[in-house]
């Protein structure tokens, strides 16, 4: 009998922890697979390149002599700005946004 009430108990455990896939809801994304580029990899490094090329050109603009040194003063922001833009779009791909059609 102790047998039997065990084997009821293991198939009741069994029974509330399975459960079918289909029962879990599709959540929203922030990518369309439809777009011209979903890929949230891409669009976080490219996303950082920009924001990080900006900031780059503005900080040596600001020094008024570096004014005709501005693309060379973008290019190592820009890089580590797609770095940072490609983590995020490993770690968080829901917050960067897809680039649409």
């Amino acid at each position: 009998m102790a047998q039997s009430a065990a084997a009821v108990s293991d198939e009741a455990t069994a029974a509330e922890v399975a459960q079918p896939v289909a029962a879990v809801a599709a959540q929203d994304i922030a990518t369309n697979p439809n777009a011209a580029n979903h890929d949230p990899l891409a669009n976080g490094a490219a996303a950082g390149a920009a924001v990080g090329a900006v900031f780059g050109a503005v900080v040596c603009a600001a020094t008024i002599v570096g004014i005709p040194l501005i693309p060379l003063c973008a290019l190592g922001p820009a890089f580590q700005g797609a770095l940072v833009g490609l983590l995020v779009g490993v770690l968080a791909p829901d917050a960067v946004p897809q680039i649409l059609p």
